[in-house]
């Protein structure tokens, strides 16, 4: 909208095509970060036993200090630490490749 608003309405004589492709930039980002969230909030839902288990999840690394964590604690509760994890593990993943992202939501059947 913004770069038909510059070129037709005010016609800048520029070139604008940086804006186009920081619109793509800013709709890849978004998508991935909407795969991050919809993949930790299901895990944690499959986590505290709401959603069915899947053999993705049932593969997913937990280090011993989360697994000593989640045993041991009360406050906060056993998720959080769960969700640590999960957030700890996948940051460094990008959601972009439709590859990716369909790795990603086997996590989560439903």
């Amino acid at each position: 909208m913004l770069h038909a608003h510059l070129k037709n309405d005010l016609k800048l004589p520029n070139d604008l095509s940086d804006l186009l492709r920081a619109q793509w930039v800013y709709a890849v980002s978004a998508l991935d970060k909407l795969i991050h969230e919809f993949v930790r909030i299901g895990m944690i839902e499959t986590f505290n036993g709401s959603r069915n288990k899947t053999s993705k999840f049932n593969s997913f690394p937990v280090s011993m200090s989360t697994l000593i964590n989640i045993q041991s604690s009360s406050v906060p509760p056993s998720h959080y630490w769960f969700e640590q994890e999960i957030i700890q593990r996948h940051k460094q993943l990008s959601f972009q490749d439709p590859e990716k992202i369909a790795d990603a939501l086997m996590y989560n059947p439903d």
